[in-house]
């Protein structure tokens, strides 16, 4: 399976200090595309950890009042 068909494309504005840094990384052999990839994933798997609690907290019990239980 082609890995074109499984990846999308999206322009992102960076500071010139991002730039710099993503251009230094490049410069020691590291995979800009990979790192940003890499950034973005622990990001959403650390939010989507956070948004999952306050889900179950929004759902628990002692979030509905008396007259609706």
């Amino acid at each position: 399976m082609s890995n074109s068909n499984l990846t999308k494309s999206i322009n992102i504005r960076l500071t010139e200090y991002q730039y710099e840094a993503l251009e230094m990384l490049m410069s020691l052999g590291y995979d800009r595309s990979k790192f940003i990839r890499l950034a973005i994933d622990e990001k959403l798997y650390r939010d989507y950890r956070k948004l999952l609690k306050q889900l179950r907290d929004l759902n628990s019990d002692k979030n509905i009042p008396d007259f609706a239980k």
